[in-house]
């Protein structure tokens, strides 16, 4: 709204009784989206239950599958210890079984898998092919939704591979570039062979052969990277690709002690907010820093109840973002396709809320934020830090950055 209109509407606020007398529609609609509530209402209380509903009472069913931990780039952040091998005949029987346990069963209400890893496409054929194949046919039995999406180097991509993507409803991507192209390939690249050409290349086929893709290109940037013109990325797609990709910035977490102090001002990072103004005028939505949302009441996926990432050894994870080492096995899979859980992980991990602390309470952005996340809360020894206080771009910006995305989605 304008600032003409937004005074007016404070002054309503001052006078709520004036308000509802002369604007009773509009009364009503402010109250309806809460920006006016009863005395009696505690919106901190409702939002610690809403939590705990999405959490625990939410039967959607995600699970993340590692084919492999094999990978073929070798990036320098990477925090995956190196692991060769890939998923057994053993280990898919018992994933087929699991899954075929909570669809039969009626214990979910839809279903998504999410390929990760390694580079799971390295196993395309051998597993996340028939494997989706399965889970689709499965979950069309019995009524059940079924989606699919992958985190992928986008190097082995093609088009007969996009063919069968499109057979088992693998929609949504999750693609990494480290800034241009000669940035990007210092880094990543096959036995030295430049990639960045490559990846563009296939996320264009993806956009142009999969109807409603949904394309997450997450760029890590560190202040070399923003120094070296990203904003190439940007016009490597074509205009009416561009809203199928959502621009996802990510500091490389490395070097979040190392970012140089002449890059900030009060607004937070200038190179950062430069790039997000310019993804923003060229037709891409676009975020930077960690996801805010409205109306998710929890701050990570890993914490709801029906979450689990199956690794290609039948260990049982919940954080992706540890290595996939013993330490951080929660679970493993059994043969007969249940999960036998170490409840005293879980319970280190889930036993405590992060958000029960003053500082969250207090917070006017709590609701798009849901406090930090438990797998750092646990490892902190469950000492409260917030997840804004060192962020790059200023909260109101990114307020207004998911108030345009809004805007372009309805539009589109």
């Amino acid at each position: 709204m304008s600032e003409k209109e937004w005074e007016q509407l404070s002054s309503f606020f001052k006078n709520l009784n004036s308000f509802i007398t002369q604007y009773p529609d509009d009364f009503k609609r402010i109250k309806d989206m809460g920006f006016i509530i009863e005395d009696d209402f505690d919106e901190v209380a409702y939002i610690k239950y809403k939590n705990k509903e999405s959490c625990y009472a939410n039967r959607d069913y995600m699970l993340v599958i590692n084919p492999t931990l094999e990978c073929c780039f070798k990036c320098w952040y990477c925090y995956e210890e190196r692991q060769t091998g890939h998923m057994s005949e053993e280990t898919i029987t018992a994933l087929k079984k699991h899954i075929s346990m909570y669809v039969d069963n009626g214990s979910i209400t839809s279903l998504y898998l999410s390929w990760f890893g390694g580079e799971p496409l390295l196993f395309f054929e051998e597993i996340v092919y028939p494997m989706s194949l399965f889970a689709k046919e499965k979950c069309y039995k019995k009524g059940i939704p079924f989606s699919n999406g992958i985190t992928t180097n986008a190097y082995c991509i093609n088009g007969m591979v996009i063919e069968k993507m499109n057979e088992v409803k693998l929609k949504n991507f999750q693609i990494t570039l480290d800034g241009n192209r000669d940035r990007h390939n210092t880094i990543r690249n096959h036995n030295g062979k430049p990639s960045y050409d490559k990846i563009i290349e296939n996320i264009n086929l993806l956009c142009a052969g999969i109807n409603n893709v949904k394309i997450n290109l997450r760029i890590n940037y560190d202040d070399v990277t923003l120094d070296m013109n990203p904003e190439d990325i940007l016009l490597s797609f074509p205009k009416e690709y561009r809203k199928s990709i959502h621009i996802d910035l990510h500091r490389v977490w490395q070097t979040a002690n190392s970012k140089q102090a002449k890059l900030f001002s009060n607004g937070g990072n200038v190179r950062l907010n430069e790039f997000m103004k310019l993804a923003s005028s060229l037709g891409y939505q676009c975020h930077s820093g960690g996801k805010i949302e409205i109306g998710t009441f929890y701050s990570c996926y890993a914490n709801k109840k029906h979450y689990a990432c199956i690794n290609y050894d039948g260990n049982i994870f919940k954080c992706t973002a540890r290595s996939f080492s013993e330490i951080n096995s929660v679970g493993k899979l059994q043969e007969d396709g249940h999960i036998v859980w170490d409840e005293k992980k879980l319970s280190r991990l889930y036993g405590y809320s992060p958000l029960e602390n003053s500082t969250c309470e207090q917070c006017e952005y709590l609701p798009i934020c849901m406090g930090q996340c438990p797998q750092n809360y646990m490892e902190s020894g469950h000492t409260m830090t917030c997840v804004y206080k060192n962020m790059e771009r200023n909260m109101k910006d990114r307020i207004v950055d998911l108030y345009e995305s809004s805007l372009k989605q309805k539009q589109s």
